[in-house]
């Protein structure tokens, strides 16, 4: 069961609101919204219906310590000049799973900011299943992942963008079908955005 892959590990919900995204974006989005307000609003009542609730995140920490297959799920992050406080989203939210059995293997590709090496430092510090490699010359997202890669001790591998978020039932979800279905192979999650205002948008909702 080694190195199998969660595809594409933006678990259950990738929420992301990627940092380079300016006010034209984000009027873009809203515009769709509107043009598409029966859709939009259909989708608002499915999260909301869908969201976990602190009490069944307290349930899921529970049984997810009584799962018969606990894998280690490494995920692996490629940041580079990173906005820290999407780094930090990003990070705690990988800190908020309700299931632990996980590591986080940041590959840095040579950032030339203080501040993006300073945060990840500073988790490196404070956790001891976050690691990093800083990366001496930048080799854009398929050498930093794979430098990432390289890293992971785990029996799956997810791949996590540096502005996603993962809801806090993510992995619990996954490692939930891996002890129903043991012998697969490969795991595939829908996604969607966070616009500027923290409203969930263009979800991606796979077969």
């Amino acid at each position: 069961m080694k190195n199998k892959i969660i595809k594409s590990a933006k678990f259950v919900v990738r929420s992301t609101l990627h940092p380079s995204y300016g006010s034209e974006q984000v009027r873009l989005f809203r515009d769709r919204r509107f043009i598409n307000k029966k859709r939009y609003e259909d989708y608002i009542k499915w999260f909301d219906k869908h969201k976990v609730t602190d009490e069944q995140l307290k349930l899921q920490r529970k049984y997810s310590k009584e799962f018969k297959q606990r894998p280690l799920i490494s995920i692996l992050l490629p940041t580079y000049n990173t906005n820290p406080v999407y780094l930090r989203s990003c990070i705690d939210s990988v800190l908020s799973q309700s299931y632990d059995n996980w590591e986080l293997c940041i590959s840095d590709d040579n950032s030339t900011s203080d501040q993006t090496k300073s945060v990840i430092n500073e988790y490196v510090e404070k956790y001891n299943n976050i690691k990093a490699t800083f990366r001496k010359e930048n080799g854009h997202i398929s050498k930093s992942s794979n430098t990432a890669l390289s890293m992971a001790k785990g029996d799956y591998i997810s791949l996590l963008d540096h502005d996603d978020i993962l809801p806090p039932n993510a992995l619990f979800e996954v490692v939930d079908v891996i002890n129903k279905n043991p012998d697969v192979d490969l795991i595939y999650t829908d996604e969607d955005k966070i616009d500027s205002d923290g409203i969930h948008i263009e979800p991606f909702l796979k077969t």
